[in-house]
């Protein structure tokens, strides 16, 4: 792929040109409009004048005048970031500092924390959990629904508690017409077909964290005495796809060195997983990434093969990019790098609050307590900085699709708060030339599927047998 050139619209609108040979694809850096245009056209659309559209023929001549309309139809001014807090829509609950596992990877470091006292309190109590459902049904403005997802330590580890808080939360929230979403995070280990029906009769959805078969997996994920743990989840994760009722089945993969994605999001699949999320471990070094993206082109043309035969799943992070676009430049993920502290809070397991998960136990980015409602707008608006407000994001054509670096990763590799990786922009910046190309291009073949994608109405995937009988992912790279 060539690099892409940045151009003006005779409306001074900024414009981002990547060439596709007898074709150009348009993004417009601000409001995110997408075109795609055979080459000549585009160039009269953009000409200082109108003459270059005589010398074209009746058609072309009037797609020019179409594309020069559509550029200057709306402000080429800068949009902006939202102007005042949203209500917090979703918590991230560690219920539990307790874990099963030993990951070395861990941002939680829970012996570490442990040790120095950080965390006085290991499992959340009733009492602190119905003041978090206070506080949230305190605010002035309460959203439709409200979120709780149980992250732990390995949150299944106070399985009684969380059916308490949920119980009690959905009491409350129907006496004023709030829904209440569950969503657990789990390493699988405790899954059992009891689990599973508990959950599809609560109606909580259960999200697995599982980094591929055993020979990846193990490495990094085990149990205390150093004994390997994938066996253990892929029973629990067998009995969630076998027996379980829930359409959406979701995973969550973490990466530790350069990675081929593709055979390792197609393992995901096959295991029955239709909502894949992978991404690159972070430490004071920054990224685990390097080359992690050797064949994201290979990934994006796979799934652009699955949309179209109508296999909707999801990968991050296209359907993110796919909000973002659909935002056109004016949502909150447009100008943010996640919704922390904006329409997100995390909650430990003694009650103090925090900007997201990744912060729980970092007493220096503490938010106040639950006992006295939710943080405060000054302290909420301290901890949530626009891409706009970010160097060199300011200046970068995808602020607006990328939102900025994710704070703790930021400041995790010594970059500050609101600093930035620089070394992984551009590989963000291919995927989103590829994310841009491929969703634009299933629109215009496959509206249903994109439509599909956008309610969350993935298609539901079988039970594949062979693929829990590997222990490494070389079949894939074959099948590749």
């Amino acid at each position: 792929m060539s690099d892409p050139v940045i151009r003006q619209a005779p409306s001074g609108r900024e414009l981002v040109c990547f060439d596709r040979g007898d074709e150009q694809l348009l993004l417009s850096v601000e409001d995110l409009l997408v075109v795609r245009e055979h080459r000549d056209v585009v160039e009269a659309a953009l000409a200082a004048d109108g003459r270059a559209l005589a010398a074209l023929g009746e058609d072309e001549a009037q797609r020019a005048q179409a594309l020069r309309d559509a550029f200057a139809a709306r402000s080429s001014k800068p949009t902006r970031a939202p102007d005042r807090l949203d209500p917090i829509g979703q918590v991230n609950v560690c219920n539990t500092l307790r874990c099963n596992l030993r990951c070395r990877y861990c941002y939680n470091e829970i012996e570490t924390k442990e040790k120095k006292g950080s965390a006085a309190r290991t499992v959340m109590s009733a009492e602190i959990g119905h003041q978090l459902i206070e506080a949230l049904l305190a605010q002035e403005r309460i959203p439709r629904e409200l979120a709780l997802l149980f992250i732990g330590g390995e949150s299944l580890i106070d399985r009684a508690g969380m059916d308490a808080l949920i119980r009690h939360g959905r009491r409350r929230c129907a006496r004023r017409r709030v829904g209440l979403a569950p969503v657990i995070y789990t390493n699988g280990v405790l899954l059992d077909r009891d689990l599973v029906a508990w959950a599809d009769k609560l109606d909580v959805s259960l999200v697995v964290s599982l980094d591929g078969p055993p020979a990846i997996n193990d490495r990094f994920r085990v149990f205390p005495s150093g004994a390997p743990s994938t066996a253990a989840t892929l029973r629990g994760v067998e009995q969630l796809v076998r027996h379980g009722r829930q359409r959406v089945r979701r995973v969550r993969s973490v990466t530790t060195e350069p990675t081929a994605l593709l055979p390792l999001h197609q393992y995901l699949l096959d295991l029955g997983f239709n909502d894949l999320y992978v991404q690159a471990a972070y430490d004071q070094r920054g990224y685990h990434d390097h080359d992690e993206a050797l064949d994201l082109e290979a990934l994006a043309d796979w799934y652009r093969t699955l949309l179209l035969a109508g296999v909707v799943i999801s990968i991050h992070p296209f359907e993110v990019l796919l909000e973002r676009l659909r935002a056109r430049g004016r949502g909150v993920p447009n100008h943010y790098p996640c919704g922390a502290a904006l329409q997100t809070l995390a909650i430990g397991p003694d009650g103090t609050w925090y900007p997201c998960h990744h912060f729980i136990g970092e007493r220096d980015w503490a938010l106040g307590n639950v006992r006295d409602g939710l943080p405060a707008a000054d302290q909420r608006h301290r901890a949530c900085v626009p891409v706009a407000a970010r160097t060199p994001c300011d200046t970068c054509w995808a602020r607006h699709l990328c939102g900025g670096e994710c704070y703790h990763r930021a400041l995790t590799a010594g970059r500050g708060y609101d600093g930035v990786i620089e070394e992984s922009c551009e590989r963000k910046r291919r995927f989103f030339e590829l994310g841009v190309e491929l969703l634009t291009d299933v629109k215009a073949r496959r509206p249903d599927a994109l439509a599909a994608l956008l309610e969350r109405r993935l298609t539901p995937l079988p039970f594949n047998p062979v693929a829990y009988e590997q222990d490494d992912l070389r079949i894939y790279h074959h099948r590749t």
